[in-house]
């Protein structure tokens, strides 16, 4: 009977560890089920048939339909040519699948591309691409290179692979969706994932023009297994923002980033600004135009410290339906469903009704700040551009419609009202992913024009804005005041 008990008690311990060990790395298990894991066997026509009306009848049934067009004659048309193949490639039904999507014109519903640390045959993922870049009056500018050779920085690049570089640009902004600054971030963003996409990989032979106006050629080359420029950013503890003072009297912050940095950090330092910022501030400058969004607990932190007085937020309208609900049970196993739906605040999805939406508690749509020993209570002012997205416009819309700050700059990159809250599809035959949104926040103010980005309530010539530092902006500033 002491035997029964040891072995039955090893047991337990060892049930107890597997569980915690599943719940601790519960982010990994996600980001695995929730990525693309292809290899290389066709896919006949039924297997592609199949993985077809399964894409669709969920892209029907798990997206609000209130708030998007279904692009009837585009998905007619890609789902023919589609089936007019025999016998197909994955990678090449993945690209398909892209493009049926892209149809749709919708930031969030979009392919989950595969990655080297799920897929053990792809030498490269994208992730590899070395050169942050930035577009200048239409050229395509190296803002930093993370390689040799050292003049790359600041270089205008020309072909790459022997294709204009203007050329491969205007192709791979027709591939993602979008208004145009968003697709434009997305394709500079990414630009290695839309080489690949296209089938253009590694070693890229890059013509260029330095910044002396010398015309040079260069080679990219990549080892198998080197660390991509992503996974090194995840790695950094970047606070995410820079605070300046201007004058005695006006500050500068840019808030640049809603992702990576830790939220412990990140709440401490912005305490220990708003703490310089006492009895002396009278107008305070936060900077989102090259925010593209992330975690928005890193806003209503700061939101916080700038104001006192509960505040509506953007209203989810989230749409209730059995395929989202079947994808929650094969997504989670069953000791982590209550975790996950909690972490998605809708604990009840499951128990809730299909083909309406989630009943929402109303005080759900109202946010009470947490109090703050270094309150600010003077003027602030939000500076949005084409590079504010996502969780930054969530921000800059909170702020507008509740009358915290005034928004200054050119409008958002992204639209107002969006749709997210997003479902992972995994098709069975050809193992790809599709992330398709299920949820439309709609701003306080309850405007439902779905297609207007964020307007601020002073606008700034765009090609002045994107001239315009730190020192500049304050300076335009002082001349409204």
């Amino acid at each position: 009977m002491k035997k029964i008990r040891k072995y039955l008690l090893l047991l337990l311990i060892l049930l107890s560890v597997a569980f915690l060990n599943g719940c601790f790395n519960f982010r990994e298990i996600v980001n695995k089920r929730i990525s693309t894991q292809i290899d290389n066997k066709p896919l006949t026509r039924e297997q592609l048939n199949e993985d077809l009306n399964i894409l669709l009848t969920n892209l029907r049934d798990i997206m609000p339909k209130e708030y998007y067009t279904w692009p009837e004659h585009a998905v007619d048309s890609i789902s023919k040519t589609i089936l007019k193949n025999t016998t197909i490639s994955k990678s090449e039904f993945l690209f398909d699948i892209n493009s049926l999507l892209v149809s749709f014109n919708i930031a969030h519903l979009e392919v989950s591309f595969p990655k080297k640390k799920y897929n053990s045959h792809l030498l490269y993922d994208g992730s590899e691409w070395s050169l942050k870049l930035r577009l200048s009056n239409n050229f395509l500018i190296v803002d930093e290179a993370n390689v040799k050779p050292t003049n790359l920085k600041g270089a205008r690049l020309m072909e790459i692979n022997d294709m204009p570089v203007d050329s491969l640009m205007s192709l791979f902004l027709k591939q993602c969706s979008g208004l145009p600054a968003l697709r434009e971030r997305s394709v500079i963003d990414h630009f290695g994932l839309y080489l690949l996409l296209n089938e253009i990989p590694p070693p890229y032979k890059i013509d260029f023009v330095d910044s002396m106006q010398k015309q040079q050629t260069t080679t990219l080359t990549y080892k198998n297994g080197n660390e991509s420029a992503s996974a090194s950013k995840e790695k950094s503890s970047d606070k995410g923002f820079e605070f300046n003072w201007f004058n005695d009297s006006i500050a500068y912050v840019n808030l640049y980033s809603y992702e990576y940095q830790d939220i412990a950090v990140y709440s401490r330092e912005l305490d220990s600004v708003f703490k310089q910022l006492e009895n002396r501030c009278k107008y305070l400058i936060i900077d989102l135009r090259y925010n593209s969004g992330g975690n928005s607990v890193y806003g209503d932190t700061l939101l916080n410290h700038l104001t006192d007085k509960k505040y509506r937020v953007p209203e989810k309208k989230w749409w209730m339906s059995e395929s989202y609900k079947k994808n929650i049970r094969q997504m989670f196993p069953w000791y982590m469903r209550s975790i996950a739906l909690k972490m998605m605040g809708v604990k009840d999805y499951l128990n809730s009704p299909s083909n309406s939406y989630y009943k929402f508690d109303e005080n759900e749509w109202y946010t009470t700040p947490k109090s703050q020993i270094h309150q600010f209570r003077n003027k602030i002012y939000f500076v949005i551009g084409s590079g504010t997205f996502s969780s930054a416009i969530y921000t800059g819309i909170v702020v507008q419609d509740n009358k915290i700050a005034k928004l200054i700059g050119q409008p958002s990159g992204d639209v107002a009202n969006a749709i997210g809250e997003n479902c992972y599809l995994k098709l069975p035959n050809s193992g790809i992913v599709v992330s398709i949104p299920s949820a439309c926040f709609v701003r306080p103010n309850h405007d439902l024009d779905m297609n207007a980005p964020l307007i601020p309530d002073m606008l700034i010539e765009s090609d002045t804005l994107n001239k315009y530092d730190r020192v500049n902006i304050c300076k335009w500033l002082i001349n409204k005041l």
